[in-house]
């Protein structure tokens, strides 16, 4: 399985340290947001000293939260009026103090599409990579 996702880890590594040769400064695109690092942090640091993945959250209120407030995507009819900020700011809580939930992780990389587009994805996708291959 590492070897399936060499390619996309090594793609993440030098997106992430893209540098402007003229001026040394990271790229435009990434200027935008702080988010791969931010992200990366956020999975690489453990939710208490000792304990890295933290609990099972999938019974807790801020999860069931989280769950009601997605559902709302799979509306067939009607406009759809999901809150993906505060979906995203619950998932960073939830990530950072309770748990490395991997279906919180993908709601937060699926937020921070909503938010960011495509560079939100990417830093998403490459947290969810980081819990994948050090969990």
């Amino acid at each position: 399985m590492t070897i399936r996702f060499a390619w996309f880890y090594e793609w993440l590594e030098k997106l992430f340290t893209m540098k402007c040769t003229l001026c040394g400064v990271y790229d435009q695109w990434q200027v935008k947001t702080s988010s791969p690092i931010l992200y990366l942090d956020l999975a690489r640091y453990p939710v208490a000293a000792g304990d890295y993945a933290g609990e099972d959250i999938r019974f807790s209120t801020m999860f069931e939260v989280l769950e009601r407030e997605l559902g709302c995507t799979q509306a067939v009819f009607g406009e759809v009026n999901v809150d993906w900020l505060r979906i995203r700011e619950g998932c960073e809580h939830i990530l950072s103090n309770q748990s490395k939930d991997l279906r919180v992780a993908s709601w937060l990389a699926w937020a921070l599409y909503e938010c960011e587009s495509v560079s939100g994805l990417v830093a998403g996708l490459g947290l969810i990579h980081y819990l994948c291959k050090e969990c």
